[in-house]
């Protein structure tokens, strides 16, 4: 009697765990927005790619070399004092609301202060 209720004890944890599991992977499981969300971000990296290669392919035909960019990656990595293989993103502080700013924006995105920073080359990437 001992081991079919234990059995039984057993396979009722293994049914609640296996129904928490479900319901997990289903809420794991990509919405519209962010099925959208990630495929503009897949959309973003490999318009990155491309821009990086285009890059490259211009300082190799003027004899840069790999050693060169990689030495340059690892000064550009430690610049924000943590060589995490990750950039830092720039971010001011707004004059009148003292909000953080990312880099680039013209205005300030709380008060619309201007902030009076010109956009680089690279902030609409």
């Amino acid at each position: 009697m001992i081991p079919m209720v234990a059995g039984y004890v057993m396979g009722t944890r293994a049914s609640a765990r296996a129904g928490a599991m479900s319901v997990v992977a289903n809420h794991m499981t990509l919405t519209g927005s962010a099925a959208d969300a990630v495929a503009a971000l897949d959309e973003r990296v490999d318009r990155l790619l491309i821009v990086v290669e285009a890059l490259w392919s211009l300082l190799c035909e003027h004899g840069y070399t790999d050693e060169q960019l990689a030495a340059r990656i690892n000064e550009l990595d430690i610049a924000d004092g943590v060589a995490d293989g990750r950039h830092a993103q720039n971010v001011s502080v707004c004059k009148s609301c003292d909000s953080k700013i990312p880099a680039g924006m013209a205005r300030c995105q709380i008060c619309g202060t201007e902030t009076g920073l010109v956009p680089g080359p690279l902030d609409g990437i």
